[in-house]
């Protein structure tokens, strides 16, 4: 009842000083823009200030994606009802994209824009550009890895969650563009119970894959110089499996722990961009430092069991969730038993009917996106025949048992044996 009072206390203080401003831009003639500036700022605290400052969505972008954001903000607009709506941060590079963005979604419906925010990181990013040209003869640096891209991606995240933790909020959730919901969902529910479960779901077959090994690696060994590499973290990859989350203080104890690596002239958000080794992923960095320096406990859960469980077949040596409509069957039974054991966080993109129904009726309710909007996944548009499988008594349907994580790791085992085998043969060829 007190947190009420102060609550309804602050609304009616920022009403009051809303008159005010508004009566002295208006006697000073001020420009349109500045109260447009001012309405921005109003909106921002009085929904901070409702919402007690909890949780937020974060967006790296750039002009290529505008039309993913604007897709994801209308998908937003269509499956969300109003209280279900988290803020919306979009983070450019520079200030002409951040311009541009704002017009793109002026005639979008202030259901929606009422929650979205643009700025850019442009001081950041043309620091990071001028440190990177500094130091291009480290094979460590980002500019090896994509020609960089992936490094400046690194940096507007970082950046960007700095700026958003600043305004006050607890937890941030960094999407990737290429996202949208696709079906009746309370988006900032969704998030909430994301928050809540702090899971991370990882995979020993998608580890299988070179570039994703060195991704893994690359980001643990920004952290620490020295870990077990054949624990479940290191020998795995979790990237597609998870939501990103961030946690405020963990994230600024993470920019604090590289704080005697800053380089000269450079502040610690574009030192950390740089630092990461050339191929890490920020999230994963972000993660191991949770793992292995504040030595977090949080629940493991290893999807490729959640998959043996419930397909007879060949394990894919790629990531689970992103190939997941390759062991979907067709048949509602099968296919429902399989999705309720898989529980992702969020699915990749499809525009086959029978699969969103299936996706709609039968996965959590805290699961209601889809990422990677602009590829094609494997399955999605091939035909799914109905086929009826057995389960064998022997493979477990609820919790994964030490028998059927050892079996995921022998698979990943025998692939890379086989592989080495090939390499040999090639070599003396």
């Amino acid at each position: 009842m007190v947190n009420y009072l102060i609550r309804l206390y602050m609304i009616c203080c920022v009403y009051l000083m809303s008159f005010f401003l508004v009566g002295i831009i208006r006697k000073n003639n001020l420009s349109c823009y500045g109260l447009s500036i001012y309405s921005n700022v109003v909106r921002l605290i009085i929904y901070i200030v409702v919402n007690e400052m909890e949780n937020a969505i974060l967006i790296p972008t750039y002009s290529e994606h505008f039309h993913h954001n604007v897709n994801f903000l209308e998908s937003i607009n269509e499956f969300c009802d109003e209280d279900g709506i988290p803020n919306v941060f979009f983070v450019t590079s520079t200030a002409e994209e951040a311009n541009n963005l704002t017009t793109l979604i002026e005639g979008l419906s202030s259901k929606v824009k009422e929650n979205t925010f643009i700025f850019d990181v442009e001081e950041n990013f043309n620091n990071y550009k001028e440190c990177i040209e500094k130091n291009r003869l480290d094979m460590d640096s980002p500019c090896y890895f994509f020609n960089g891209r992936s490094g400046i991606v690194n940096l507007k995240k970082l950046a960007g969650l700095e700026q958003v933790f600043l305004k006050g909020f607890m937890n941030v959730v960094v999407l990737d563009s290429e996202v949208l919901v696709f079906k009746k969902s309370n988006l900032l529910r969704c998030i909430e119970k994301n928050i809540e479960d702090d899971i991370y779901r990882y995979s020993f077959a998608a580890h299988n894959h070179e570039l994703m090994t060195k991704i893994q690696y690359d980001s643990i060994r920004s952290v620490v110089w020295s870990f077990d590499n054949r624990s479940d973290f290191s020998h795995s990859y979790g990237w597609y499996e998870n939501l990103c989350i961030y946690n405020k203080d963990k994230f600024f104890s993470f920019l604090n722990f590289f704080s005697d690596r800053c380089l000269d002239g450079y502040n610690i958000v574009v030192s950390l961009a740089y630092q990461l080794k050339s191929s890490a992923f920020e999230w994963i960095s972000y993660m191991a430092y949770r793992l292995y320096v504040l030595e977090e406990k949080f629940d493991f859960v290893c999807v490729d069991t959640c998959v043996m469980s419930n397909y007879k077949g060949p394990i894919i040596m790629n990531p689970q969730n992103e190939n997941l409509y390759q062991y979907m069957t067709g048949n509602e039974k099968i296919d429902s038993d399989f999705l309720s054991s898989f529980n992702p966080p969020w699915v990749p993109y499809t525009e086959n009917i029978n699969t969103r129904k299936i996706l709609e009726d039968y996965l959590p309710d805290s699961c209601c996106l889809m990422f990677h909007v602009d590829r094609q996944h494997p399955g999605v548009n091939n035909p799914q025949p109905e086929v009826i499988i057995e389960k064998e008594s022997n493979i477990p349907t609820e919790e994964p048992s030490k028998e059927s994580i050892e079996n995921a790791q022998g698979l990943v085992k025998v692939n890379m044996i086989k592989n080495f085998k090939e390499l040999i043969k090639r070599i003396i060829n």
